[in-house]
């Protein structure tokens, strides 16, 4: 499991990888990690602010799961995984599931529960849902 692997021993596999001593640094790699979120933090607030000017990914699936006609699936999710932070216990990230009757799923992920609630709302509209859905739970 991703959390389980330290970033020391992120850095003591790549160098393992590379067959070398050392390759990257236990801080590089964290700074790395950093920069990274915060990339993918610019990019989902870019989507958020002009969500039309983003194509929407979706993975065509074999799904054993049939989705009614006419409807569209959501599942959605909070993960709370362990904290490498030496300030913060765990990481919570939200994700949803949106699947539709073709097959197509659409996989999110937000870093708060408004956030993806705010990602979910945009792809329904997209898929051409306009007016308030009903809710199976």
């Amino acid at each position: 499991m991703v959390t389980e692997i330290s970033y020391r021993k992120s850095a003591e596999q790549l160098a393992d990888n590379a067959d070398e001593e050392q390759l990257l640094s236990k801080s590089t790699v964290w700074k790395k990690k950093q920069e990274k979120g915060q990339q993918l933090d610019e990019a989902q607030q870019r989507w958020f602010d002009n969500p039309d000017e983003f194509p929407m990914l979706a993975q065509q699936t074999d799904s054993n799961c049939k989705v009614a006609r006419n409807s569209i699936q959501v599942q959605i999710d909070e993960v709370i995984t362990k904290s490498q932070e030496k300030d913060k216990k765990v990481n919570v990230t939200y994700t949803a599931t949106l699947e539709t009757e073709e097959g197509k799923c659409f996989y999110l992920a937000a870093k708060s529960s408004l956030h993806l609630f705010w990602l979910v709302w945009i792809y329904l509209i997209r898929l051409g849902i306009t007016s308030v859905p009903t809710f199976v739970l």
